[in-house]
Parts: structure tokens; C-alpha cells; sequence
């Protein structure tokens, strides 16, 4: 699989620029990458479910607890980039759920999960992963959010960039399209006003 450095330079084939052998180096692309990969890929990462990069957790309480509201709090995993699902409560299974819960059933405050769901809480998230484990789609689709992203700062051409942000979109459909074949059915649960017409 794909190395960082790979990545960016399969970014620079795109420019057509020249290939990079480390971020140390002293020359435009290496400063571009150095300070931006990181924050263009968590973006990346927020952006979708990818599979690839799911992960999960069974997470204990803090010795703390919230100042209002929530009964219990937790500390986000390392590594975490967003939420897929947070225990086992299953979104849009009853209305009341909305009308009952002004907050929800939790809330991510500055790097805690507050909830009212008792240790140990489960977690179904997305996890900054190795490169290594980067699916080959996701990684042409991140190579060109990265051309795209330094195109001017590198090539000085807003018309490359044009062209390269349409690949972008392109790649991220067909990343995502393969993702979404690859989830097995699952069963939508019945919500109220179904179950009250039985």
C-alpha cells in the first residue's frame, strides 16, 4: 500500500510537477505538503464513512461528570475523526426521540462524548489510520484533493486546477460507490407511526 510520500507525489504527477523524496526538502512542493497533509486529510476523512478507516471502541467513564444535562462523560479515542455511531442508540427508531431530547442522546464537547448510556460506553467511529491501510480508491481521491489543494501555491495555473478538481469529484464518487456495494444489507428498523399502523 501507499506510503505518504507516494501519495504526494502521485499529487505532483497531477501537476506535472517533480517528484519529492522527503517533506525536509527546501523546495515549494516539500513546504506545501509539510505544512497542509495532515489538515487536508482529516478533512478527507470527516467527509465520508470510509470503510477502511472504521473502528471501534468500548470506552469507560471518567471520574468526572458534565455540569448539566449528561449523567456520565468520556474521553474520544485516539486517533478519532468523527462518529458513526455512539452506543447503541439507533437514529429515527421512535419520534418521540426527537421531541423528548432538545440535545440528543449525546454530545461531543471538547474531546468528550457526554451521554446518559452507562460504562462501557461503545463507540463506532472514524480512526486517523496508517497510510498502509489507505484503500486504493481513497488514495487517487486524496492525491488529487492535494493537487487540487496546492495546485496555485506549486504550478501557479488556476486552469490545472480546474482540471484537476473535476477529477477529484470524479474519483471521490467512484471511491464512494465501491464503498457503499461493499455494506451488506441491513434492515431499517420500524419507527412509531409504523408500528402504530400494525
Amino acid at each position: 500500500m501507499a506510503s505518504q510520500i507516494e501519495i504526494i507525489n502521485l499529487a505532483l504527477t497531477k501537476l506535472g510537477a517533480r517528484h519529492i523524496a522527503s517533506l525536509a526538502e527546501n523546495n515549494e512542493a516539500a513546504r506545501f505538503f509539510s505544512a497542509n497533509y495532515e489538515h487536508i486529510l482529516l478533512s478527507e476523512l470527516r467527509g465520508h464513512v470510509w470503510g477502511f478507516a472504521k473502528a471501534r471502541a468500548a470506552l469507560p467513564a471518567l471520574g468526572s461528570t458534565p455540569a448539566f444535562r449528561f449523567a456520565y462523560e468520556y474521553s474520544l479515542p485516539e486517533g478519532y475523526v468523527r462518529a458513526i455511531q455512539v452506543g447503541d442508540y439507533q437514529p429515527g427508531v421512535s419520534l418521540t426521540d426527537y421531541r423528548d431530547n432538545e440535545e440528543g442522546f449525546y454530545s461531543i464537547e471538547q474531546g468528550k462524548i457526554l451521554t446518559d448510556f452507562a460504562a462501557p460506553l461503545n463507540l463506532r467511529y472514524i480512526k486517523r489510520v496508517s497510510e498502509s491501510l489507505f484503500d486504493p480508491l481513497f488514495v487517487t481521491a486524496f492525491a488529487c484533493k492535494l493537487a487540487f489543494d496546492g495546485c496555485y501555491r506549486i504550478t501557479n495555473s488556476n486552469s490545472l486546477k480546474d482540471q484537476v478538481g473535476e477529477e477529484y469529484r470524479a474519483t471521490v464518487d467512484a471511491a464512494r460507490n465501491v464503498g457503499a456495494v461493499e455494506i451488506p444489507p441491513q434492515k431499517i428498523p420500524d419507527d412509531e407511526w409504523i408500528m402504530s399502523r400494525l
